[in-house]
């Protein structure tokens, strides 16, 4: 089996190579934060490459890992991610957001032979992407588990007629995803992105079920994180920051149960929001002066667990939605109900604290994210007196329930309405802060 060594200031970044080569190929990919005695596990693991993630400090990691290899004679070919003077026949993107694995694929294959592994044959496309497909560009295929291996079989043609309704008999079926082959992959995404597109813009020129097109649209298309300034490479590392955290809570049976089954429903009020918050989190956190590299990827980590687990006491949608004292008042509540709302916030943050390897300070955000410190009710006032990392996560919050409000209720979101409605929220510094980073993020898509 290969070995490919990924040299790192910070986690999430390198996450993604490794889990697109794992899951594609058979090759072992280490992950190296710490340089310390680097020479000492290259020596005991010789890689077959060596890649570098040439962002911020890591270009110093590059630059330590030359000298060790010509220190040691060791013909191991190496490359920047980013680009780089050094091995620069082997240069591969110019910048992180242009990241295509595509292409890294390729450059890693001009070095080493890679092996596909048994099942890299097919590429896994959530269901909910199809429902709004009337003629698939190429075959559609489902996989059958058997005690032999997986088994990929062919339920829809290319060109074959399909609408929501079929494709919803395949969920009831319980079936999550379906597959293409890896040649088709590029071009269904195409169809998929530009078809969900056009039939937003023809829903919000005619009027007509607007809201379901929006609802079925904007959980799967790129072209709707463009709009809100949310760059392609946060959602990959989004998405592999929610596998990492499914791992770290497996060994809680409750909560990996919860987290399943909001993960596992990517239509869901629930999720969308969850999604959302930590996709803005994830954009605005270089800007706030909280550090880099290692130190920025910890608090990353904390707002993955907070993001998915600061509503999971929460399960019903019009609970859900209710995100202040004025919400909670006109609600037509139980008594049951009522008290659940009041005490959610504090309930979760205590099943999150039952989780060994939940990240430190989570429990905390969880307990304050709607203002008030000790987890009960929702703060009249918003202060200072509480986590920062919570008072950006309260903006945040406010912002998505905004967008997605104006959403649920068949509507364009408007930025300089939410943004109005934002500014009369939160009146102190810190809070207007986050605003304003929000802001430069959404008008960033027009530069």
């Amino acid at each position: 089996m290969k070995k490919i060594m990924i040299l790192s200031a910070e986690k999430t970044f390198p996450l993604i190579f490794k889990n697109f080569f794992e899951s594609n190929f058979k090759v072992r990919v280490d992950i190296i934060l710490d340089t310390r005695d680097l020479t000492e596990k290259i020596k005991k693991a010789v890689p077959d490459l060596i890649m570098t993630c040439d962002i911020d400090s890591a270009a110093e990691i590059k630059t330590l890992t030359g000298k060790i290899l010509n220190s040691l004679s060791k013909e191991i070919p190496m490359f920047s991610i980013n680009g780089s003077d050094f091995y620069a026949e082997y240069r591969c993107v110019e910048a992180p957001d242009s990241l295509d694995l595509g292409l890294i694929k390729e450059k890693v294959e001009e070095i080493v032979d890679l092996d596909e592994s048994a099942e890299s044959s097919f590429y896994e496309i959530l269901i909910e992407n199809f429902y709004l497909l009337t003629e698939p560009c190429c075959d559609i295929y489902i996989k059958i588990s058997k005690p032999t291996g997986a088994e990929y079989v062919k339920r829809i043609n290319a060109g074959d007629h399909i609408d929501k309704d079929a494709i919803k008999k395949y969920q009831d079926m319980n079936l999550t995803h379906f597959y293409v082959e890896h040649e088709d992959y590029e071009r269904i995404m195409e169809q998929i992105l530009s078809t969900s597109l056009r039939s937003l813009i023809d829903a919000n020129q005619t009027g007509n079920n607007a809201l379901e097109v929006t609802a079925d649209s904007f959980e799967i298309t790129q072209n709707f994180l463009d709009e809100l300034g949310v760059k392609p490479m946060t959602v990959r590392v989004a998405r592999a920051a929610m596998k990492s955290m499914m791992k770290s809570v497996s060994s809680n049976k409750s909560l990996s149960i919860l987290l399943k089954d909001i993960l596992n429903n990517e239509s869901t009020y629930s999720f969308k929001r969850s999604y959302l918050i930590m996709l803005f989190f994830n954009e605005i956190i270089p800007y706030l002066g909280w550090g880099s590299g290692a130190q920025m990827a910890q608090t990353l980590e904390k707002i993955t667990f907070v993001s998915f687990f600061h509503d999971c006491c929460l399960r019903d949608e019009h609970l859900l939605r209710i995100n202040c004292k004025e919400d909670l008042d006109a609600a037509d509540l139980s008594d049951v109900d009522y008290a659940l709302i009041e005490h959610h916030a504090n309930k979760a943050a205590t099943l999150v604290q039952s989780v060994p390897n939940t990240p430190p300070g989570v429990d905390v955000i969880i307990r304050q994210h709607h203002g008030s410190a000790n987890g009960v009710g929702f703060a009249q006032k918003f202060t200072n007196s509480i986590s920062p990392i919570a008072v950006v996560f309260i903006v945040v919050e406010s912002y998505v329930t905004e967008i997605l409000n104006a959403l649920y209720d068949g509507q364009k979101p408007r930025n300089a309405e939410v943004f109005a409605f934002l500014e009369e929220q939160f009146q102190l510094p810190s809070y207007r802060k986050v605003i304003g980073l929000l802001k430069n993020m959404s008008m960033a898509k027009k530069s």
